[in-house]
């Protein structure tokens, strides 16, 4: 069982702590979209990582009720692009609970956050004002985003700390849209419609209000090939910035890197205890028309290794389930083979156990039949000794018995030695009965004993059995009765006589002992009802139990008379 214990234990991997990451998404656009994507393949790296991405469609309130509902999920991290500065409240409830915070892309009016990562909109404004200084650029419409979004604040002040100090860039126009497509196509167009200023360029601080402002700038008739539109983002994908300007429909853009991956791994340094830093600046860099079919080359290089990494992962994840289901298995039949080394060890043990309760059983077997046939041997002993002794016993029987029956066929032989003769040959008569019968105890016990049934009348037979302990009587001074009043008729039994008379000399013998002088010993004679006779004994002495009574009449015990009791009444039952 140890050994068991010990390879659940080294087969069972501890588990990593499973971590829930909330993002908030202030819209959805294409480079927003690409952030996402970055996001689900960096955290495929982590096994332990879930990812729960929500977008607000630029909507504050709805955009402050999914970090308030991440809040109460408890997750592990927050990451947050806020929309507005006045989402700042839902992230500081957020950032108090204990929840680390890390804020994307834009900045809020607050300090209490964990990490910031994202590009420097200052630089990214400045920069895109030197190149179109450097360009000869010199009247400029600013397209800025959301008044109240730090993008489009920081932007506008890196570029008009350049055009503000350039000769050659002159603001003619400072507009704002919503960061949308339709938002600054309404906003040039009305602009437009109105006595519009002169320009030569439009700076939208993002590639999609560039290509609103464009197509507002063609409903009007002017002619675009003049007008050069720059944008902030260049993204690679269909469509994007980067296209844009490789095909001419924008004069130049900047990056503004999404790098998911840097922000998943800033995520888990916090997570797991490492060290990090609190401000992250990404790097970006501008997008002309010199430059941007190669970044595209690089590009579509990048998507098709990560189209590989995919495919890669999907290979590796499938390995790993399957290295999963092999040990499962393999623990699962190495179980097995424990439970059945484990049940062969108990079988080996229950065989070992029965083979040695078996050998003592053999053992136990032969010491008994060793003793039963010391027993048999000194059974025959003993009946060797009763048959010889008998054998012994049987000449003089014999030879008493045949001049006292000489004697009873003396006709000169009167009374009382005739009843004398009589009593002694009836007495020697029964001693060689007792004789035979010890001679035919082989038959006893192999029950070949038979039962000699004789037709005879029971009272007379006790009234002649009564007469030969009449004169032991005489001399105790007992009085000997046999009442058969009771039986009516003559009581005519079939049963063996001999054992009969064997019965009843047994209990007068017992009698005879146990009455003390002077006292009575009566034998009567009645019907119990019409198919059993019963015969009574009764007399004067001790009284006797029932425990006593079998002791008397198996033999098997021998009484010394002490004191006697007064008048007690002792009676024997037997059914004839």
């Amino acid at each position: 069982m140890t050994t068991f214990t010990f390879l659940f234990s080294s087969c069972s991997t501890k588990e990593k702590k499973r971590f829930v990451i909330g993002v908030s998404q202030c819209s959805e656009d294409v480079w927003r979209e690409k952030l996402n994507e970055e996001l689900r393949i960096a955290a495929l790296y982590y096994n332990n990582v879930k990812l729960d991405i929500k977008s607000a469609n630029d909507d504050v309130k709805m955009q402050t009720q999914q970090i308030d509902a991440f809040v109460n999920e408890d997750v592990d991290l927050l990451i947050v692009a806020p929309g507005q500065v006045s989402i700042s409240p839902a992230i500081d409830r957020a950032y108090e609970k204990g929840i680390p915070v890390i804020i994307f892309d834009r900045r809020t009016r607050s300090d209490k956050y964990t990490a910031y990562i994202g590009a420097d909109n200052r630089k990214i404004g400045s920069d895109m004002g030197r190149f179109l200084a450097s360009a000869g650029v010199s009247d400029v419409v600013e397209l800025c985003g959301l008044s109240s979004s730090s993008p489009a604040i920081e932007r506008a002040d890196g570029f008009e700390s350049i055009a503000n100090g350039q000769n050659k860039i002159n603001l003619v126009k400072k507009l704002y849209a919503d960061w949308t497509e339709k938002g600054a196509y309404h906003v040039v167009d009305s602009m437009l419609s109105a006595t519009p200023p002169h320009f030569t360029c439009i700076f939208a601080h993002n590639d999609r209000m560039a290509v609103g402002a464009r197509k507002a700038c063609q409903k009007h008739g002017l002619d675009i090939s003049r007008i050069r539109f720059c944008g902030i983002d260049a993204m690679p994908e269909e469509g994007g910035g980067m296209q844009l300007i490789s095909e001419g429909k924008l004069f130049a853009s900047y990056t503004y890197p999404t790098r998911g991956d840097e922000v998943m791994q800033l995520a888990m340094n916090i997570l797991t205890g490492k060290k990090y830093e609190r401000e992250n600046l990404l790097a970006s860099a501008l997008v002309t028309h010199e430059n941007a079919s190669v970044l595209l080359m690089q590009y579509d290089e990048t998507v098709r290794q990560q189209s590989r990494l995919a495919t890669l992962r999907s290979r590796v994840d499938k390995a790993a389930s399957d290295f999963q289901t092999q040990r499962v298995y393999l623990i699962i039949l190495v179980s097995f083979l424990i439970l059945l080394i484990v049940a062969c060890a108990l079988a080996v043990n229950a065989y070992r156990t029965k083979a040695l309760i078996n050998r003592k059983l053999k053992e136990a077997v032969k010491r008994q039949e060793q003793l039963t046939k010391e027993i048999e041997d000194m059974t025959q002993r003993r009946l060797q000794f009763f048959t010889n002794v008998s054998h012994e016993l049987r000449t003089p029987l014999t030879l008493i018995a045949g001049p006292t029956e000489q004697l009873l066929e003396d006709p000169t032989v009167k009374a009382p030695h005739r009843s004398m003769l009589e009593m002694i040959h009836r007495n020697t008569h029964l001693l060689l009965q007792l004789v035979g019968e010890i001679l035919d105890l082989r038959k006893v016990q192999t029950n070949k004993a038979e039962l000699h049934l004789n037709r005879f009348d029971l009272q007379k037979a006790l009234t002649l059995w009564s007469e030969d302990f009449r004169t032991i009587a005489v001399r105790r001074k007992l009085t000997i009765n046999v009442e058969t009043s009771a039986a009516g008729e003559e009581p005519i039994i079939i049963a063996d006589r001999d054992k009969i008379s064997h019965i009843y000399f047994n209990l007068m013998s017992n009698a005879l002992k146990y009455t003390p002088e002077g006292g009575r010993i009566t034998t009567s004679l009645e019907y119990a009802d019409h198919h059993q006779g019963e015969r009574h004994g009764k007399g004067c002495g001790e009284g006797r139990t029932a425990a006593s009574l079998r002791e008397i009449l198996s033999g098997s015990r021998r009484r010394r008379r002490h004191g006697h009791r007064p008048f007690a009444r002792q009676g024997v039952r037997r059914a004839a």
